[in-house]
């Protein structure tokens, strides 16, 4: 099982990105349990727009996925914070996008390095269901947890299909034994307290704070995982102005063949655009690398 995830992991496509661009540099961090694979369309999309773009890989994930019981989630912050500083040594002007846990991540890093700009698309801070509110009490008494019970699996879903056959290459997906077994799966308590972690600490930054830099929040209004209403009451916390967008589909809107993709592709590379108008030049890059 150990050689296939690290199979699964082995594309290119799962390893970190650094893309050198004129205007200014983007910061992408993806979310649970993914890759930096999650965030290539739109590094993609804003490379050529000639942002630089950085794609990072989360400590325990892709490759290392065998090491992630291993990882807290202050590995993750320090990642994302170190991985920020390294921007802002060659560039004026830094934005931070974060998907799904990788938005949390981003909202706990900007409360004390304060990005220039700061997109979080579908962030996660909560299953919406009363188990993982119990999450800290049932840390106590059990030692694992089935998390396909906290929420719905849909295997006739391309994008349910391709998140699972990364790490289950060999799995028969059709077949309704495998299907049951994949509902049934238990995983480390341990490992979901740190997810549990990152959200309440990703809120409680919230509350201290108190810089001022523009907000772009995009959700699906088909997201069964980071579900709409949870989202809107994040934005109503955060003491900064947010343009909120919600957009037809599931939690997946960094990728290609989401339903809304186009839309949430051009509002992102409109909304980094328009930052250049609000930092007075130069904004390029001070060191172009090459």
């Amino acid at each position: 099982m150990t050689l296939q995830i690290n199979q699964a992991f082995a594309g290119d496509e799962h390893q970190p990105f650094e893309w050198e661009g004129q205007k200014g540099a983007v910061l992408l961090i993806h979310g649970f349990p993914g890759t930096p694979a999650e965030m290539l369309p739109l590094a993609r999309a804003l490379h050529d727009s000639d942002w630089a773009v950085m794609g990072l890989l989360l400590p325990g994930f892709g490759s290392e996925v065998v090491m992630l019981l291993d990882k807290r989630s202050e590995d993750w912050v320090q990642a994302v914070d170190g991985h920020l500083a390294k921007l802002r040594e060659k560039h004026k002007l830094v934005i931070m996008i974060g998907f799904s846990m990788g938005g949390a991540l981003c909202m706990q890093v900007a409360a004390r390095n304060p990005p220039d700009a700061l997109v979080l698309l579908a962030p996660f801070i909560e299953i919406d269901h009363v188990l993982w509110r119990m999450l800290p009490i049932l840390k106590r008494v059990f030692r694992g947890i089935r998390p396909f019970r906290l929420f719905p699996i849909d295997f006739s879903k391309p994008e349910t299909r391709a998140s699972i056959s990364r790490f289950m290459p060999m799995a028969d997906l059709d077949n309704p034994e495998t299907q049951q077994a994949i509902r049934n799966m238990q995983l480390p308590l341990e490992l979901f307290a740190q997810i549990h972690r990152v959200g309440k600490q990703a809120k409680q930054s919230l509350k201290g704070n108190t810089s001022s830099y523009p907000i772009l929040m995009m959700q699906g209004l088909d997201d069964d995982l980071v579900r709409p209403r949870v989202t809107r009451k994040l934005r109503d916390e955060i003491n900064q102005v947010v343009d909120y967008v919600e957009v037809p589909g599931d939690h997946n809107l960094t990728s290609a063949d989401h339903p809304s993709w186009t839309q949430t592709k051009q509002m992102i590379v409109d909304f980094c655009n328009r930052q250049i108008d609000a930092h007075p030049a130069p904004y390029v890059a001070i060191s172009s690398g090459r």
